[in-house]
């Protein structure tokens, strides 16, 4: 062989030794199953097949956070307009909030509610 057909030959032997190249073809599995084996078996691919994945969750804003700037804060003119609104035409439905630590933070008792 000519040099360069060496050249590559030595590189495939040492890929094909180092695991980039696989030369060993996996043999596939078959793709049936049996429809009438067993109850928990049927129970299984039932219940797989019936997932259905929870709603994504809605990403909080810079307002949600437990230390906004002080641009998402609310004034005591702000709070007042906030206050007199209708619950349901209120942009959002809390009064944000400034901690200086996370562990500060008090539960909040709606969470299931507003999240689900």
């Amino acid at each position: 062989p000519s040099r360069w057909e060496a050249k590559k030959i030595a590189y495939l032997t040492k890929a094909i030794r180092k695991g980039w190249i696989k030369v060993d073809q996996e043999e596939e599995k078959p793709s049936f199953h049996l429809i009438w084996d067993d109850d928990q078996t049927a129970e299984e691919s039932k219940r797989m097949k019936m997932h259905i994945p929870p709603p994504p969750t809605i990403l909080p804003k810079h307002n949600e956070s437990y230390n906004p700037s002080a641009e998402y804060l609310l004034d005591e003119e702000e709070k007042k307009a906030w206050e007199l609104l209708d619950p349901q035409d209120r942009p959002f439905n809390f009064i944000p909030r400034k901690f200086d630590r996370l562990r500060k933070v008090p539960g909040y008792d709606k969470t299931i509610e507003e999240r689900f």
